[in-house]
């Protein structure tokens, strides 16, 4: 898993952008502002960033290192308020640059918030930079310690996820049968037939199986009651034209070469779900903005009572978000389970190594 494909790295590459930014080094060079805890919040971030993909992992099972990604959450979005004021003063100070009559410039200054003066500006922020940065330190510090153990990994910026699809290699599933039975029951239930449509979140860190169980349920018989289907890879690459048009495209079958203008494909889309009970899944979701979630969803509620839309995240907030009625949360295989997948790569379908060492060997790693 690269890092840059968590909430986290998105956030950092965010703040880093921003920072980076012509506006704010020129605004920098204006003021007062001290350079040298603006470079130590950047190097901080990115050093906590090389500890995610350990951190991700080793929360299953340490709630310490649970509780510390929770904590490194919290301080990166403060870091973001941060350089998002930053950016809000280095707009307000440029108004003066837009042509135009005094009047104009003024009107237009007015409604964005701003500091009295750059002087209380600069000490306000030079102050919160500072905190968060020491608070950064402590964080990264205690990672080494033997309580969380963390280890840096090299984080690759090029690296893309991998888009998904629908299709599913029934011999690679195993141990998902009771949450997959639990999710057919929600989808296919006579008070889901009556109800409006509803979201239903998969919850759980990367490499559990949200996204294969999503596909079992998808490419079940049992769902033909249901007049459209249709699966779309979102990412951390939120658009909602995009988004849209894959939703079309896979509704209609039909790659869609029109207008990529929102009005116009959301229209496109009401007009073929109108009255229709769809099932929709979202995979891997990653967006936080509820007023783009809600932007999203205006051309799904004219769907057919019963129709559903199913969400993968590793995002709590993204469930809540999206209002999501119920939350599967998944847990890790079990050590059988876990060993049937392993064996299943290793050794390949029923072929189990017969090699008593080897297999000792392999119930180790698992």
């Amino acid at each position: 898993m690269a890092i840059g494909e968590t909430i986290l790295g998105a956030v950092l590459q965010v703040v880093l952008d921003k920072l980076d930014s012509r506006q704010i080094i020129d605004f920098f060079k204006s003021l007062k502002l001290d350079q040298s805890h603006v470079n130590k919040l950047k190097h901080l971030m990115l050093v906590a960033e090389k500890l995610l993909a350990d951190a991700e992992q080793k929360q299953i099972s340490n709630s310490a290192v649970k509780s510390w990604l929770i904590d490194l959450k919290h301080l990166f979005y403060r870091a973001e308020e941060i350089v998002d004021e930053i950016a809000t003063e280095a707009l307000h100070s440029s108004m003066n640059l837009i042509p135009g009559p005094e009047s104009f410039r003024t009107k237009i200054r007015n409604s964005i918030p701003a500091f009295s003066n750059s002087s209380s500006f600069v000490n306000i922020i030079n102050s919160k930079i500072k905190e968060v940065v020491t608070e950064l330190e402590h964080m990264v510090m205690v990672s080494h310690s033997s309580a969380l153990d963390l280890k840096e990994v090299s984080v690759s910026k090029t690296s893309g996820r991998v888009p998904t699809s629908y299709l599913l290699e029934d011999t690679g599933v195993f141990g998902r049968d009771q949450e997959k039975e639990w999710l057919l029951q929600l989808l296919l239930s006579k008070e889901a037939e009556e109800n409006l449509i509803s979201v239903i979140a998969i919850v759980g860190i990367g490499g559990l199986g949200k996204t294969t169980l999503a596909k079992l349920v998808y490419n079940d018989d049992r769902l033909g009651s249901f007049d459209l289907k249709a699966w779309v890879y979102v990412s951390d690459q939120f658009d909602i034209s995009r988004v849209t048009k894959s939703i079309l495209e896979c509704i209609t079958c039909n790659s869609y070469s029109g207008s990529l203008d929102l009005n116009f494909l959301q229209h496109e889309l009401s007009g073929k779900l109108r009255k229709k009970r769809f099932l929709l899944v979202l995979d891997d979701v990653w967006n936080e903005k509820y007023e783009e979630w809600e932007c999203l969803r205006a051309p799904l509620s004219v769907g057919a009572c019963g129709s559903k839309v199913i969400v993968t995240t590793r995002n709590d907030a993204v469930a809540s978000i999206m209002r999501t009625d119920p939350v599967i949360y998944l847990k890790p295989l079990s050590n059988e389970d876990s060993w049937s997948l392993f064996s299943k790569h290793a050794f390949g379908v029923g072929n189990l190594s017969s090699n008593p060492h080897t297999e000792f060997l392999g119930r180790k790693i698992i």
